[in-house]
Parts: C-alpha cells; structure tokens; sequence
C-alpha cells in the first residue's frame, strides 16, 4: 500500500516537472 502511495507521489511530480518543460 505504501509502495502504491511513493508511486503515485513520484509520478504526480514528474507530470509537474514536465509540464513546467523540466525533464529527469
């Protein structure tokens, strides 16, 4: 359940970052 959670976390922020045209 944790895992899903750090998952979601990450990729909600990496959605963030490439919308402000930043990419990892």
């Amino acid at each position: 359940m944790k895992k899903t959670l750090l998952l979601f976390l990450s990729f909600s922020f990496w959605l963030h970052a490439e919308r402000n045209g930043f990419y990892l």
